[in-house]
């Protein structure tokens, strides 16, 4: 079975300047799952917030909850969380209008470092 690749190509990059939002993108990373399941990272930040979205298929992960994409993302040693974790999930359409989740993960805040990516990231500038 061939999974989707997260068709992230109608976004706007906002790597210069923050967005309408307040959001200042800062890079991305892609790879793939131990089940042959590709998904991107996005890294950005608003205000004093870092966060990342991971965007992957839904297929067969459609019972899902947030625990289980914090124990995926650890387990494929995508993220290491070192409290928490903070996320938040959903399912939401790509752009070509295909079925994913996009998981939320807040890396750092004004407490502290929160989670930790552990693949390298591609900047945007």
């Amino acid at each position: 079975m061939k999974f989707i690749e997260p068709d992230r190509s109608k976004q706007l990059i906002s790597a210069h300047k923050p967005s309408d939002e307040g959001v200042l993108d800062i890079g991305f990373t892609k790879g793939t799952f131990s089940d042959g399941r590709p998904y991107r990272l996005e890294c950005w930040c608003m205000e004093e917030l870092i966060m990342a979205t991971v965007l992957l298929d839904e297929r067969y992960l459609t019972a899902w909850n947030r625990l289980d994409f914090a124990l995926l993302l650890e387990l494929e040693d995508v993220l290491q969380f070192k409290d928490g974790p903070y996320l938040q999930a959903a399912r939401i359409k790509d752009d070509a209008g295909r079925g994913i989740w996009a998981v939320n993960v807040m890396l750092k805040d004004a407490d502290g470092l929160h989670a930790e990516i552990m693949r390298p990231i591609q900047r945007y500038r």
